[in-house]
């Protein structure tokens, strides 16, 4: 779907039609056979450089104070959000912080609780067994002795408040503490540094596993 200016200028949609046109003659051709034809081309790309230089300058200097409006707003809001966000940010690791300990707590209790509910197990069970012996039950004693210990479950409560619409999700993270431990699938090729070595070396550039090239680009003004 084409995409309408913004702009009632009629010259404009004149001139985007006529470079349309243009653009269809151009497209045409699939590769330039004479001198002649390659003059037209030329100045084919001559009218379309200076129907670029039209739109620029219909539009650039509204997009610039567009921009400078919202980047303003922008500004402005980041300074009117700034306390909140802060203070956002920093309850939010307050109540994780809390909620962290809270869970490393109740391990903890729940841990000390199991292995009393088992100790106490235990003891129950030597205070069967003296029973079954003081009986002298022989079928008895050896019941009890093969029987599991079964401590009544224990359950430790986290001792963080529910508190309504207040959940959290992990985030995991990372950070290197070895660079050259890394696999290599993990690692990103610098485009930006073999670039600008290229353009510097030009056909000189003798960088293992990249190959150099040059294409031409028209200049026209």
């Amino acid at each position: 779907m084409e995409t309408k200016p913004t702009t009632t200028d009629e010259t404009a949609l004149v001139k985007k039609q006529e470079h349309n046109q243009l653009l269809a003659e151009v497209q045409a051709v699939t590769r330039i056979e004479s001198p002649e034809q390659y003059q037209k081309i030329a100045g084919y790309r001559a009218t379309f450089g200076a129907g670029i230089k039209y739109f620029d300058g219909l539009y650039l200097q509204r997009i610039d104070a567009a921009n400078k409006l919202h980047k303003g707003l922008i500004a402005d809001l980041k300074g009117l959000k700034e306390p909140s966000e802060s203070g956002w940010k920093y309850s939010g690791q307050l109540l994780a912080d809390f909620d962290r300990r809270a869970v490393i707590e109740q391990k903890r209790l729940q841990i000390e609780a199991e292995a009393k509910a088992n100790r106490e197990a235990e003891e129950e069970r030597k205070r069967l067994l003296e029973v079954a012996k003081d009986l002298k039950d022989k079928e008895l004693i050896k019941e009890i002795k093969a029987m599991p210990l079964e401590p009544d479950p224990v359950v430790i409560e986290k001792q963080t408040p529910k508190v309504e619409g207040l959940s959290y999700r992990e985030n995991w993270w990372f950070k290197i503490t070895d660079a050259t431990k890394i696999p290599r699938e993990y690692l990103c090729v610098d485009e930006v540094k073999i670039g600008k070595i290229v353009r510097a070396l030009k056909q000189e550039a003798n960088i293992p596993g990249v190959e150099v090239g040059c294409d031409k680009i028209a200049v026209q003004k």
